[in-house]
């Protein structure tokens, strides 16, 4: 996925932006170098192969800290910075942010609901049809 970092206040890019994924448990993924991330080039442009399940913190000196999930990510690659301190998210954040992202809205609910009635009244259609009933 490509997409870029903003200046939620400017839209200006903003340049060397750390881009660190975390997993469905809410730790940085780290390798044998450091932790398995990115950096936004001077455009504030970055690439990152981001799986379902899997989120991303972008830190930047100067602005608050923002983690993306995958849905998000893949809707629009822009993120938007606010002024701030720049700091790590905590691991409760992090938690926090993984917690409210699995959350289903009734939309959601209803949808998933309706297609599976769906699907069991056109099984039971095709069931008695071939005359199982």
């Amino acid at each position: 996925m490509k997409g870029k970092v903003l200046d939620k206040g400017t839209s200006q890019p903003i340049p060397n932006v750390q881009i660190i994924l975390i997993d469905e448990t809410g730790e940085y993924v780290e390798n044998g170098e450091g932790y398995v991330g990115t950096e936004t080039n001077t455009k504030g442009e970055y690439t990152f192969d981001l799986s379902p399940g899997l989120y991303l913190s972008f830190q930047a000196p100067g602005y608050q800290t923002v983690m993306k999930g995958y849905p998000d990510l893949v809707k629009s690659g822009t993120v938007k910075l606010e002024d701030g301190s720049g700091t790590a998210l905590t691991k409760s954040e992090v938690n926090a942010f993984i917690k409210d992202s699995r959350k289903i809205t009734t939309g959601q609910w209803m949808i998933g609901v309706g297609i599976g009635l769906f699907v069991i009244v056109i099984i039971l259609i095709i069931a008695k049809k071939l005359g199982w009933f």
